[in-house]
């Protein structure tokens, strides 16, 4: 079996540890720059980091946010 009937999400960033990706993950669709920022200084340390492939976090953020009062 390969369908589902479940609707595709698009993600928006990526987790990744030790530079390897992890998976994709979805931001907060507010706050979502401070939660990266916070994400990323407190699992640092365990050598987690949120990152994006296309564009940068708070342009991301700013699209999503967008999308989210439509």
């Amino acid at each position: 079996m390969s369908s589902s009937n479940r609707p595709h999400i698009d993600f928006d960033a990526n987790l990744s540890q030790d530079g390897k990706p992890t998976g994709p993950i979805r931001l907060p669709a507010k706050n979502a720059t401070e939660f990266v920022n916070e994400f990323n200084r407190l699992y640092g340390r365990r050598r987690y980091r949120i990152t994006s492939d296309v564009g940068s976090i708070s342009e991301k953020a700013g699209d999503y946010d967008d999308r989210r009062r439509r």
